[in-house]
């Protein structure tokens, strides 16, 4: 790897994107954002053990902080674990970035990498005029009707789904989380998405409906809402950059009245269509 490269690279990245030279300054009690226009960046590389795993690299890495009033909210490691073999690892600060950012992110150092001298558009707009965009909007007649979406689509919705679990809860919550991957067999992935196309859902609103399904059978409940995230980007000039606009959408799932397959997919596409088209309140003022 050519570290003088891939700082460069990196380096023109942060320069692109405002949301990653964004700190957050104290002004008479109040945190303001403030761009830093002058930067410096350095990759820092180390030296580790031939028996270090990236998810132990990983791991240490984690557990270093931002100072939000003065750090760059992107930075990076190189480890050298062997003449062949290293790790770059990327850690971008989540008020700065989101699950689709990671993308931009790794297209554009690939980019730069491959060719020093290519060059990508000039972007259209800049986080923080997205930020004021979406102030303007939340203030709009607009904001209200969806508001008013949200208090009538939310209403009398239960406060919590009552999952029976092994244990007891702690007195203290941990917030430790894991995550649990498979895969599903090719021949019910086919047929998913046959049904799919019979019921006129995505695949994702399929798979939402067997989700609320399983939860219903768990709990007994027939009122599910299950907090799905979306990428919330609307407008294509939002599409290419680095920042935060993941929001999270209460999609309620009624299954009184002992629906049908057909049915109870109806009624998903019917609850995620109006949470899509009532995206752009955001998650905590629903709550």
């Amino acid at each position: 790897i050519d570290i003088d490269r891939l700082e460069q690279s990196l380096k023109r990245i942060i320069g692109r994107h405002e949301s990653l030279r964004t700190v957050f300054v104290e002004r008479d009690g109040v945190p303001v954002q403030k761009i830093i226009s002058q930067f410096e960046f350095r990759v820092e590389v180390m030296e580790g053990s031939s028996g270090g795993t990236p998810e132990g690299f990983a791991a240490d890495e984690l557990g270093r902080s931002f100072d939000l009033s003065k750090d760059l909210m992107l930075r990076a490691k190189l480890v050298r674990i062997g003449e062949d073999d290293q790790i770059l690892l990327l850690t971008m600060h989540h008020i700065a970035s989101d699950g689709w950012s990671i993308g931009v992110l790794l297209s554009e150092l690939c980019t730069f990498y491959n060719n020093e001298e290519s060059t990508l558009p000039d972007l259209e707009v800049q986080y923080a005029e997205y930020g004021q965009w979406q102030r303007q909007k939340l203030e709009s007649e607009t904001a209200r009707g969806q508001m008013d979406y949200w208090q009538s689509q939310l209403a009398d919705a239960p406060r919590t789904i009552d999952l029976p679990t092994d244990y007891a809860r702690p007195s203290r919550q941990s917030y430790e989380g894991r995550m649990h991957f498979f895969e599903l067999p090719e021949e019910l992935s086919a047929g998913l998405e046959k049904l799919s196309q019979k019921a006129g859902t995505t695949l994702f609103m399929t798979l939402l409906t067997g989700f609320a399904t399983v939860l219903s059978r768990y709990t007994g409940q027939k009122d599910i809402v299950v907090g799905c995230p979306v990428s919330n980007r609307p407008r294509q000039e939002l599409e290419g950059l680095v920042g935060f606009f993941v929001n999270t959408l209460p999609i309620r799932v009624d299954l009184r009245s002992n629906p049908t397959v057909m049915d109870l997919l109806a009624r998903v596409r019917e609850s995620a269509l109006g949470a899509y088209a009532n995206q752009n309140v955001p998650f905590e003022q629903i709550v």
